[in-house]
């Protein structure tokens, strides 16, 4: 699917605030966060690839460790090849910052939200997140 200006602004805006990729990722009940974090943006291993996801949110603890890797999907549509690449962008993502990995999906409607929580039901993708109309 080609990228939307929708797509591009969700993007941007967690490249802007990562803290809030954290939030919603702590929301969802299955990433516990370190007691005192921060977050940043990581760019991804390789930005043209399909391996690739639209963001990399690194939580880090109180020492500046990298404790978690969120690798981040905008997702505005079905797309079959996601469950297949986004378990494949926790896993890179986990070995390239050697520590957990949990793929976030922000997904634009329920309907997307409902189909993406099918997919992915490996370690490394865990959460889909909807966001308000």
């Amino acid at each position: 699917m080609p990228q939307s200006e929708e797509h591009a602004l969700l993007v941007e805006l967690f490249r802007r605030h990562p803290e809030l990729a954290a939030w919603l990722a702590e929301l969802s009940g299955r990433v516990h966060l370190p007691f005192v974090y921060s977050a940043r943006t990581s760019d991804p291993a390789h930005p043209s690839s399909p391996l690739t996801p639209d963001a990399v949110i690194l939580i880090t603890d109180e020492a500046d460790r990298v404790a978690l890797s969120l690798p981040l999907e905008i997702q505005r549509g079905r797309d079959p090849d996601k469950d297949y690449t986004w378990p494949a962008h926790g896993w890179l993502e986990r070995w390239r910052q050697r520590c957990p990995s949990h793929v976030l999906v922000l997904a634009t409607s329920p309907t997307i939200a409902r189909w993406a929580r099918q997919l992915g039901r490996g370690p490394a993708c865990r959460a889909a997140r909807t966001r308000s109309a």
